[in-house]
């Protein structure tokens, strides 16, 4: 295996690019990281979770899970096409299967959970929406993100298209990770 090698570290990264610290653990709608495997799905029994390829292991866990339906956060919405639970539904492929809930565990404890939802109302008004309601639980952001030394919560917003050829989709994604320096990792 090739080991690949970053020339800075997330933390330093998140401080260089103005991220507002935050000396409290974070949770999204109750969950914190470290949470079980186990506690999840009995959390969210809509949750489809599989075994992540070894190659991608590293970066992302042991396990990975989705929920594609009833999921919201900040009052958005995740809309998601009808067949996304099928295994053989492929991002890209004309399906929206990009909004939900994810999460990813490593040695059964979540590393990082991530809700991708719909920009309602315009990409900018949807952003101020999700930030609202994190500054009022966390406190000011800087720049859509805040750490504590060993967690970071971001939000940004994107728009990907559903295929070839085919519209996009406007979405606001608030992920929640563990802060880990991949430069000593062989991956």
């Amino acid at each position: 295996m090739r080991r690949i090698t970053a020339g800075i570290s997330l933390p330093l990264a998140l401080a260089c690019l103005g991220v507002a610290q935050n000396s409290g653990h974070f949770d999204l709608k109750g969950e914190r990281l470290g949470e079980s495997l186990e506690s999840f799905k009995k959390i969210h029994p809509l949750a489809h979770c599989s075994k992540n390829d070894p190659e991608r292991q590293v970066q992302l866990g042991e396990d990975g899970c989705t929920v594609y339906r009833g999921v919201s956060f900040a009052g958005l919405p995740a809309v998601s096409d009808a067949d996304c639970e099928r295994m053989d539904a492929k991002v890209g492929d004309g399906r929206n299967c990009y909004e939900g809930l994810h999460a990813s565990f490593r040695g059964g404890k979540l590393m990082l959970l991530s809700y991708v939802v719909s920009a309602e109302g315009g990409q900018e008004w949807a952003l101020q929406q999700v930030i609202s309601a994190l500054t009022e639980k966390f406190g000011k952001s800087e720049n859509r993100g805040w750490i504590n030394g060993a967690e970071a919560l971001t939000v940004h917003g994107s728009e990907l298209p559903l295929g070839q050829g085919k519209e996009k989709v406007s979405l606001i994604e608030i992920t929640l990770s563990t802060i880990e320096d991949y430069s000593k990792k062989d991956i």
